[in-house]
């Protein structure tokens, strides 16, 4: 783990670096995929301050500490950075065990369910259009072309298929665009928005 350390009118001890080295070491048990912490020491007259930074799971978590020697203050720090840590991993465990159905399997939103629903219907891979009452189902069919092309060469695709719609990148403005045929007859654009 790669610790950066600031010190504001304190220097930090050997000592306290190696302990500090081990506390954090240990929080790898809770979250493995800790790779840096930030730590700012700081001394007042008699009171020593700690202050560790470490970014987990998109969300920073920040412990401080304040003793009488830089030690305590570490360790005081380090404490409520893992009581913050195991909170974080029980959420995490709590969450993965409300998933789980009777029998120990996950559970799967609707979406990764529909996906992974084996496909019925036509043999060209679309959806079926027969609707049983079911949940309706997700189909994958095919990725659209990311080279940019105009308007009129999206219109002219749309013509030259027998498709309904037209999924392509504008190169006037560099966004995603669908060009779909209406019930009666004529084209309509829709546009994304920044």
């Amino acid at each position: 783990m790669e610790i950066h350390m600031t010190g504001r009118h304190v220097k930090v001890a050997p000592a306290v670096q190696k302990r500090l080295a081990e506390r954090l070491g240990k929080l790898t048990r809770y979250v493995p995929e800790l790779a840096e912490a930030h730590v700012k020491l700081s001394a007042e007259k008699y009171r020593h301050r700690a202050e560790i930074l470490i970014h987990v799971r998109h969300e920073d978590h920040v412990a401080r500490g304040e003793a009488v020697e830089a030690e305590a203050a570490v360790e005081a720090a380090c404490d409520r950075l893992e009581a913050q840590v195991r909170k974080l991993k029980e959420r995490k465990s709590r969450k993965v065990a409300s998933r789980r159905q009777a029998n120990g399997e996950l559970r799967r939103s609707a979406a990764r369910a529909a996906l992974e629903e084996p496909t019925r219907g036509r043999g060209n891979g679309r959806a079926s259009t027969a609707y049983d009452g079911a949940a309706p189902r997700v189909m994958r069919d095919r990725a659209a072309s990311a080279k940019p092309i105009s308007l009129a060469q999206a219109a002219a695709r749309l013509e030259e298929s027998d498709e309904d719609f037209v999924v392509y990148v504008d190169s006037a403005s560099g966004r995603p665009a669908v060009l779909y045929r209406r019930k009666d007859g004529q084209l309509a654009l829709v546009e994304a928005r920044d």
